[in-house]
C-alpha cells in the first residue's frame, strides 16, 4: 500500500552558495546593577523610571544583579555574592549602584534611567551569530538547558565567551529600600560568571553545549529562566543574547521511529514537492530549515492524499 502527499508551498530553493550565508537580528540586553538597600536605587528617578521604561521595549532583555558593595546585607546579593560580585567586577562597576550595561556598554552615572536613549542606540542591530535555547524544567527540580550557538556569517572575533545564567522573572518582597517587587533577579551561572571562553564553528555550523542545576530552596521555579550572553572577549560588547520563557519546558515524551523506503521528488523542485511513503503507515510531514538553503511558505499545506 502505499500513498503520495502532494505539498503547496512557495518555491523551493535546494541549492545555496556560501555567499548567501546573511546576518540576523541582534537581542538587547541589559544588565542592571542594583541593591535592596541601595536608597538612591528606589528613588523615582532611577530603578522605577527604568522600569516603566523598559516596558515600551518588550523584546529588550534584561537581568538584575546584585553586588555586595555598597551593601553587603542585600538579602539578593546574600544569595549568592560571589557571582554577583563577579560580574558586577567584569564590567568594572562593583562599589556603586545603580548602574546599567547595556549590550555589554557601560552607561556613563548621568545616565537618565526613563530616557528611550538607553535603548533605541543598540536597536535593530546585526549580528553573525545567532543563540538557541531548550530549557526544561524536570519532575525532581532540575533546570537542564541545552544552548546551541550558529555561525551565520563570516565575522572578525578573536575569542568570544559565553554566560549561561538562571534569572528569577518576579520575586516579591519588601526590601528596606522600599521596593516591593523585583524582576529578572539573577541567581545562578551555569558557566563561569565571566563567561566560558568559546570557540565559533564555521560559517553555517553550530556547536551545543548542556547544563543541569538543581532548584534551590529559595527559587520559585514557575519563575525561573535561563538567559544567554555572548561576549567579545577583547571589548566584552555583546555580540548576541537570548533568555527563555519561565513558561518554556520542553518535554521529551515521545520516541520517533525512522520510516525507511521514503521517495521524494523532484528534486529540485519548485511550487511541488511529493513525498511517497510504502507499508500504510501514518505519519506527519514537516519541513525544517536547517540552514537557512530554503525558503518555504509557513501555510504550506497537504493538497491532497492518495491511498
Amino acid at each position: 500500500m502505499k500513498f503520495i502527499l502532494s505539498l503547496l508551498f512557495a518555491t523551493f530553493f535546494v541549492f545555496m552558495t556560501q555567499n548567501g550565508y546573511t546576518q540576523v537580528a541582534k537581542n538587547v540586553i541589559v544588565e542592571h546593577f542594583t541593591n535592596t538597600r541601595c536608597s538612591i536605587c528606589a528613588s523615582s528617578s532611577k530603578n522605577p523610571a527604568f522600569y516603566t521604561n523598559l516596558e515600551g521595549y518588550p523584546d529588550v532583555f534584561h537581568v538584575s544583579y546584585h553586588p555586595s558593595s555598597p551593601y553587603s546585607t542585600c538579602l539578593f546579593s546574600q544569595h549568592n555574592p560571589s557571582e554577583n560580585d563577579g560580574r558586577a567586577k567584569y564590567y568594572g562597576v562593583f562599589g556603586g549602584t545603580p548602574r546599567l550595561v547595556v549590550q555589554g556598554v557601560l552607561n556613563p552615572i548621568s545616565v537618565q534611567f526613563g530616557s528611550p536613549e538607553v535603548f533605541t542606540p543598540h536597536i535593530d542591530q546585526m549580528t553573525e551569530v545567532s543563540i538557541d535555547i531548550i530549557q526544561t524544567k524536570t519532575a525532581d527540580d532540575k533546570i537542564e538547558a541545552t544552548i546551541t550557538l550558529k555561525t551565520e556569517s563570516e565575522h572578525n572575533y578573536s575569542g568570544t565567551s559565553i554566560l549561561v545564567g538562571l534569572a528569577e522573572k518576579v520575586v516579591n518582597y519588601q526590601a528596606p529600600n522600599g521596593e516591593d517587587v523585583h524582576y529578572d533577579v539573577f541567581r545562578k551561572a551555569l558557566t563561569d560568571v565571566d563567561g566560558d571562553e568559546v570557540t565559533l564553528p564555521a560559517v553555517g555550523e553550530s556547536v551545543s553545549f548542556t547544563y543541569s542545576v538543581n532548584k534551590e530552596e529559595e527559587w520559585d521555579m514557575s519563575e525561573m529562566f535561563v538567559y544567554v550572553i555572548l561576549n567579545d572577549s577583547q571589548t566584552k560588547t555583546v555580540v548576541q543574547s537570548d533568555a527563555a520563557s519561565p513558561s518554556e519546558n520542553t518535554v521529551a515524551t515521545q520516541d520517533y521511529q525512522t520510516l525507511r523506503n521514503v521517495t521524494v521528488y523532484p528534486n529540485p523542485a519548485q511550487n511541488f514537492l511529493s513525498i511517497e511513503l510504502e507499508g500504510g503507515k501514518t505519519a506527519s510531514v514537516s519541513l525544517t530549515d536547517v540552514q537557512v538553503v530554503f525558503k518555504v511558505d509557513p501555510n504550506f499545506k497537504v493538497k491532497r492524499q492518495l491511498i
